[in-house]
């Protein structure tokens, strides 16, 4: 009965999944990936050794900046912002068959309004996920201050790059 109520489990998330992602190769090999990481995560708890796999992983502790991450903490932070990207994503699907059916908007403002739904949409499910997970969301000024640098140096030591990047924050189209 236990492996039948987790079959059930795992068919509805491949469901939500094969909603949320587009049609492409790659979207196959995840789903069947996915379906094979939840089989041995079932077996690993039916089994126990999920137990000492967990208190191994909390006991791998690093620093960033000033917070103390496990992997523990990464690990659940990662399945947690894919579940709520994943819901984002199916949502923004939604949003966006809903804006393209209408008749009322230009295409072209109809698909700059799915792709801005889409993409805030995203940056939400990422805020929201990581203080979910217990992650500050202070922690990712260190990665947004070194993505800032990136940016510039690609300006910096490429003209032609460089100048798309400036015409981008000019003019968003």
């Amino acid at each position: 009965l236990l492996a039948a109520n987790w079959m059930v489990a795992i068919r509805i998330v491949m469901a939500v999944l094969h909603a949320a992602l587009p049609d492409k190769p790659w979207s196959d090999r995840l789903e069947r990936s996915l379906s094979a990481v939840l089989w041995a995560a079932f077996v690993l708890w039916v089994s126990g050794i999920d137990d000492i796999i967990i208190k191994w992983m909390k006991s791998l502790v690093f620093s960033v900046g000033s917070a103390k991450l496990s992997l523990w903490t990464v690990s659940t932070g990662v399945v947690w912002v894919g579940i709520i990207l994943i819901f984002a994503m199916w949502l923004a699907q939604f949003a966006q068959k809903r804006i393209m059916a209408g008749t009322r908007l230009d295409l072209s403002l109809r698909i700059m309004l799915s792709n801005i739904v889409r993409v805030v949409l995203i940056i939400l499910s990422v805020l929201i996920a990581l203080p979910l997970v217990g992650i500050d969301l202070t922690v990712l000024s260190v990665f947004g201050g070194a993505l800032g640098v990136g940016i510039w140096a690609l300006a910096l030591f490429d003209p032609g790059r460089g100048a798309d990047i400036q015409l981008a924050e000019v003019h968003p189209w």
